[in-house]
């Protein structure tokens, strides 16, 4: 329950015009609070990633699965019969989000202190 609690927590906390906050919360259990920004900038995911690694946050790139799975070593031979530009949204999510743990033990004013640093990040216009 404490998971469920802190990410419906985290959410309603973060930056809704700077990060996806529009999950389906049915039946989920987050083991980690998925950051992801809504713009496509990779220089925006170095000022995320920056930020972060000054605030000693640690992160994980991506999401919970290597993000685009055709990306990976494994799936190389792969590449040839795929377009990659056929999969913009799993891209996205390869290239501009990570994930930050969610421990049962998470308090709301750490969880609040991590949204009032992501949400102080100034991204591109």
């Amino acid at each position: 329950r404490s998971r469920i609690r802190n990410f419906k927590f985290f959410l309603d906390n973060l930056n809704q015009s700077k990060y996806r906050t529009d999950f389906d919360l049915r039946g989920n259990c987050n083991y980690s609070f998925p950051v992801i920004l809504k713009k496509a900038s990779f220089n925006d995911w170095k000022k995320l990633s920056s930020t972060l690694k000054n605030k000693k946050i640690e992160y994980r790139k991506g999401n919970a699965g290597g993000g685009n799975q055709l990306r990976q070593p494994y799936l190389k031979n792969f590449r040839k019969k795929y377009n990659l530009k056929n999969f913009k949204e799993v891209d996205h999510i390869h290239f501009f989000s990570c994930y930050i743990g969610n421990y049962p033990s998470l308090n709301t004013k750490k969880i609040k202190k991590i949204c009032s640093i992501l949400n102080s990040i100034n991204y591109e216009r």
